[in-house]
């Protein structure tokens, strides 16, 4: 059995991060599995069209630091997030980045919700695919700036009233937890709060940020600098 390093140990080349292709679609696995093989610090543990074959195709192989996957293509948001989840238990430890065509606003939120820490459209190039794939296996988030519609302010600026300055200890606790993917009730239980309370905080964090759905909300906290995008939430 061949010991691959975990995330941040370091071979000859550099640090090496293990990374599953699941993709139905047989020539974007193809070719990103000949692009990874050119990259000194990815190695592709399997390259498989469905969940079921990628456990044969890891075995004895290390459990990957990130899985890529697509959406269904003619699905809607909750079958999407349900394959999302699914990979998520089966890989509990990975990080999962999922290639779409221009997903809604439905489609990012339930992705994230379901498991999600990166969102990339098909139309990327390779160097953001690779990039988004590093963050997420140091245990960041990355959203491609196509695939979520823009905050209402410019980069570097502060949303609306300055989030920073206007965002409570509480408001900061439960965007943390609302970005790490946690439901309204586990939130509330972390917190030793209402439901009805968390509900109130999300219902504000979104109204301060000008957007409607959590992807979003993790996007644009991300630009405003109230989210580290390398930070494991």
């Amino acid at each position: 059995m061949t010991d691959f390093p975990r995330a941040g140990e370091t071979t000859g080349t550099g640090t090496l991060y293990r990374v599953l292709l699941i993709l139905r679609n047989e020539l974007t696995r193809l070719g990103l599995l000949l692009l990874m093989r050119d990259d000194p610090t990815l190695h592709v543990v399997g390259s498989v069209a469905t969940l079921i074959e990628a456990g044969y195709s890891i075995a004895n192989r290390g459990s990957p630091h990130v899985v890529v996957t697509d959406m269904l293509p003619a699905g809607t948001p909750e079958e999407s997030a349900y394959v999302i989840e699914e990979i998520s238990s089966a890989f509990a430890e990975s990080r999962i980045l999922v290639l779409a065509d221009r997903p809604d606003e439905a489609f990012a939120e339930a992705a994230v919700a379901a498991g999600a820490r990166g969102l990339l459209s098909w139309h990327s190039s390779y160097a953001e695919v690779s990039c988004a794939i590093h963050r997420l296996a140091r245990g960041g988030m990355y959203f491609g700036p196509d695939v979520l519609p823009a905050p209402a302010f410019p980069v570097g600026a502060a949303p609306r009233v300055g989030a920073a300055d206007v965002l409570s200890p509480q408001q900061h606790k439960v965007l943390r937890l609302v970005a790490a993917g946690l439901s309204n009730r586990l939130i509330a239980d972390a917190l030793a709060v209402s439901l009805s309370t968390v509900q109130k905080y999300r219902a504000e964090l979104l109204h301060r940020f000008g957007v409607h759905n959590v992807a979003a909300l993790v996007h644009a906290a991300m630009r405003a600098g109230l989210l580290d995008p390398d930070t494991e939430y």
